[in-house]
């Protein structure tokens, strides 16, 4: 099928990654596409779904992260605890090692639950709390994404 958007046409194309990272395939690909594909002038390649959203996802909440923790003067290693939106475990990885936030810096529960949505943050801030992650004065970042489009943190001293 060929599909119209925005006075241009595409042809999606869908292939499963089963077995491999997404990003490593998209990489290879990208890779590959970039060394034996010469399109047109005009035409272009796009890539979409749920790399596209991730990668979107990691990039607003690492700016969002280093952006409240500049504002108030704070830096990685003052914060005791990070706990992030539990939407999948890649995320999670990709922003703290973007952040370079060491693993027992953070709290998850995606293992545990899954993608709780809109809940996550408040369960997994309850959970830390509760199996001693987070004591009395600890300074806590908080940060979440909806959607890929919208966003928050807070910093908390506990």
């Amino acid at each position: 099928f060929i599909y119209r958007e925005d006075n241009a046409r595409y042809i999606p194309v869908k292939f499963s990654v089963r077995g491999r990272d997404l990003q490593s395939t998209i990489a290879e690909a990208e890779a590959k596409i970039t060394q034996h594909v010469s399109l047109p002038q005009g035409y272009r390649y796009a890539w979409a779904g749920e790399f596209q959203e991730l990668q979107e996802a990691v990039r607003r909440l690492e700016m969002a992260v280093t952006e409240t923790l500049k504002e108030h003067g704070v830096a990685v290693p003052d914060v005791r605890c990070f706990i992030f939106h539990q939407a999948n475990g890649r995320l999670l990885e990709k922003v703290r090692n973007r952040l370079g936030i060491p693993t027992s810096r953070t709290f998850n529960l995606i293992e545990r639950y899954g993608n709780t949505s809109s809940s996550s943050l408040p369960l997994t801030l309850d959970a830390a709390v509760r199996e001693g992650k987070i004591k009395a004065g600890d300074l806590v970042c908080l940060a979440t994404i909806g959607g890929g489009l919208t966003w928050g943190t807070a910093l908390i001293r506990w």
